[in-house]
């Protein structure tokens, strides 16, 4: 590949996306903004600090790509459930996930030294606290769908064994 298939490349990718931040709704342009953001301001520190790791770069991205993901998930539910559940998925998966990204270019811009708005502090500490305490609610509701699993799991396993104890016993009743 050339050095002129790959600009051919870039400029097609950078239309795309051109194009396709119109349709993006608000929300979603902001968290996108915030993430663009706290990736310089993270950068920028760990450069300041010599303290750039390649892992924790990787494990940022993927927390970003995730969220986009789960953004696009959003996007794709949203046709078939917005009458259903009567909001937008893509707009409240956005807000879902612009506090976090706010607070993590809050941290990153008091590294530098910026100064922090005191009432977005005390709003981002709320919801990082009530995010902490979804995260072990989410972790309680996991362990028990996976018991709840088991169980279902080993009643199938016996419900089989019974299917297979009654059909050895027609056979042998056909013998």
């Amino acid at each position: 590949m050339t050095i002129e298939h790959v600009q051919v490349w870039i400029r097609v990718v950078i239309g795309a996306v051109i194009g396709l931040w119109h349709v993006v709704p608000a929300v979603t342009q902001l968290l996108v903004l915030l993430m663009a953001a706290d990736v310089v301001l993270g950068v920028t520190v760990a450069i300041r600090d010599h303290a750039f790791n390649v892992d924790y770069a990787r494990r940022g991205a993927g927390k970003k790509l995730a969220t986009l993901v789960m953004v696009g998930v959003a996007a794709v539910l949203t046709p078939y459930v917005q009458d259903f559940v009567g909001i937008n998925l893509v707009q409240a998966a956005s807000a879902f996930y612009l506090v976090p990204e706010l607070g993590s270019v809050t941290k990153n811009a008091a590294l530098l030294g910026a100064p922090t708005f005191p009432a977005m502090t005390m709003v981002l500490d709320y919801f990082d606290t009530f995010s902490k305490a979804s995260s072990k609610t989410t972790a309680v509701v996991s362990v028990q769908i996976a018991s709840d699993n088991q169980k279902l799991s080993a009643d199938n396993s016996s419900k089989e064994q019974d299917i297979v104890a009654v059909t050895r016993a027609r056979t042998r009743e056909q013998e």
